[in-house]
């Protein structure tokens, strides 16, 4: 199965991916605590990041991205882009994925942690233009995946407003309703 545009939230926390993801399920047992996680299971985490990427875009492999962005977080919280890009490599080659389709998700799992730091927004986007709006999608589901809204909600809605700008003319309307803020 490499389709995920099928698959519902609920039917992955009940294990419809279990049998070929299991590193997945794996982070069931490991939780994450800073600004943007309150002992947040990283299972949950992925599980809300899925669901809104779901919501922002029809893109299989940006899905898959998602579900594997935080694997390497098993391993080691502060190395977990590196780790998880060689483990969702592995994946993707266990369940035969195209060479062109497993670079495409690695690099936006290797690339996941710069999307959060808005200083590398313009290097982004002259480095992978082919990609930039994926990537800003990706930042605005991570984001919102978080328990940033809760710890700091003025971080929370510029970042978001930040994305927003620079997707308002890709996503699909109505897509956006829930991300309205007022303080």
């Amino acid at each position: 199965m490499k389709s995920l545009l099928h698959l519902t939230v609920k039917e992955i926390k009940t294990g419809a991916l279990k049998t070929i993801l299991p590193e997945l399920y794996e982070l069931k047992k490991v939780y994450e605590t800073g600004s943007w996680h309150n002992h947040q299971q990283v299972f949950e985490h992925i599980l809300r990041v899925f669901s809104y990427l779901k919501k922002y875009s029809r893109n299989n492999l940006l899905l898959w991205a998602g579900l594997l962005h935080d694997i390497g977080k098993k391993d080691s919280i502060a190395n977990h882009v590196l780790i998880g890009a060689r483990k969702a490599e592995k994946i993707l080659a266990r369940w035969k994925f195209s060479p062109k389709e497993r670079d495409y998700i690695v690099t936006i799992v290797k690339l996941h942690g710069k999307t959060t730091d808005l200083n590398q927004v313009e290097n982004l986007r002259r480095r992978y233009p082919e990609i930039f709006n994926d990537l800003m999608i990706f930042g605005l589901a991570d984001t919102q995946g978080s328990h940033l809204k809760q710890n700091n909600p003025k971080d929370y809605q510029y970042r978001v407003n930040f994305y927003l700008s620079h997707l308002s003319s890709t996503l699909p309307i109505g897509s956006l309703d829930d991300t309205t803020f007022h303080l």
